[in-house]
């Protein structure tokens, strides 16, 4: 009898993401918060995920994780698709509230500088030592 396939899950985390400086100013509960969002995707969602507080409630207080989810807005990491909140009379009669519809976001990049930008601040800072050393040596002649 064959074997059973099971899935695993898991989420998976850039290197360019974890040593970031963007990623490094995150609490630990956004960062909770992010791995669990990214946990999410199945494959079969794209790039739509949910993430209720209900999940979470286990792991976390309420205004943690929405410190944690408006962090990760403010900070480039996700984006919010749609906003939920609204009441939807579910097949039981029972009124229930859509979720937030989140997306992984690259916004985060562009709030770090690239390579080239930090060498070109390095070599200002060379130039304009340089000079100043130029100016004093010439000053005490």
């Amino acid at each position: 009898m064959p074997k059973k396939k099971t899935v695993r899950r898991f989420a998976l985390v850039e290197k360019e993401i974890l040593y970031s400086r963007s990623w490094a100013t995150l609490t630990d509960s956004a960062k909770v918060v992010y791995l669990h969002l990214k946990g999410e995707f199945d494959g079969s969602n794209g790039d739509r995920l949910k993430l209720p507080y209900s999940q979470m409630k286990a792991i976390m207080g309420n205004a943690t994780y929405w410190r944690g989810i408006k962090s990760l807005e403010q900070a480039g990491f996700i984006d919010v698709v749609f906003h939920g909140g609204i009441p939807e009379r579910g097949l039981d009669g029972y009124e229930k509230k859509k979720p937030n519809i989140y997306k992984i976001s690259a916004g985060w990049r562009l709030k770090e500088k690239t390579l080239q930008e930090y060498q070109n601040e390095f070599d200002a800072k060379k130039k304009r030592r340089a000079y100043r050393e130029l100016v004093e040596a010439s000053l005490k002649t």
